[in-house]
């Protein structure tokens, strides 16, 4: 389907990041809409995201989820790196939170139940995801989420295992002794 970035035509650019952009494309003989993430090279090494791009692309080619924003395909030129996902129509979580302000407790719950299948799946393969935010949450045609930016995702090996445990659990560990806390209404409270 695609082996040629030259298959791709940019159709608008829709969003910008540090170091590259997210153009809508489409495919020139299948005509269906992809997003086509363009990393320029130089400013991946200049500001030490290599590995963080090594990450991404190695965890999504080997990931398959319904609620997990799919890699079609990637390339590399001399200038840029391109990794081409399904077009996912909905636009970020975010928007439509920051419209509504809060979600009804059924479309919370709905939601959450998406990202935590997600997650699930996750952990299942090895990979953390570590950059959960709604706009990292996009809603495809029919209203379900798909988590997108890998970025800061990690394949977990046993040696990295136990590193993320303990920097996990040590900082509980100091919070919980040297701040008191008390349960209210189903939320915690720093006292």
């Amino acid at each position: 389907m695609y082996n040629n970035i030259l298959q791709c035509t940019c159709v608008l650019l829709a969003g910008t990041g540090t170091f590259g952009r997210v153009c809508l494309g489409r495919h020139r003989g299948l005509g269906e809409y992809t997003a086509i993430k363009i990393l320029a090279i130089s400013d991946v090494i200049r500001l030490k995201q290599v590995e963080h791009v090594k990450n991404e692309k190695n965890i999504l080619a080997q990931i398959s989820h319904p609620f997990i924003v799919n890699l079609l395909w990637h390339y590399h030129d001399t200038c840029y790196l391109y990794m081409v996902f399904e077009y996912v129509c909905g636009g970020e979580l975010f928007s439509y939170l920051r419209n509504a302000g809060r979600f009804p407790p059924n479309t919370a719950t709905f939601f959450a139940a998406e990202i935590v299948a997600a997650l699930e799946y996750l952990h299942s393969q090895s990979v953390v995801y570590r950059d959960l935010k709604p706009e990292n949450l996009l809603l495809d045609r029919e209203g379900h989420l798909k988590i997108t930016d890998f970025g800061f995702a990690k394949k977990l090996t046993d040696r990295s295992v136990s590193t993320m445990i303990s920097s996990v659990i040590n900082p509980l560990l100091i919070v919980t002794h040297k701040m008191p806390t008390q349960v209210s209404n189903g939320s915690l409270h720093a006292i």
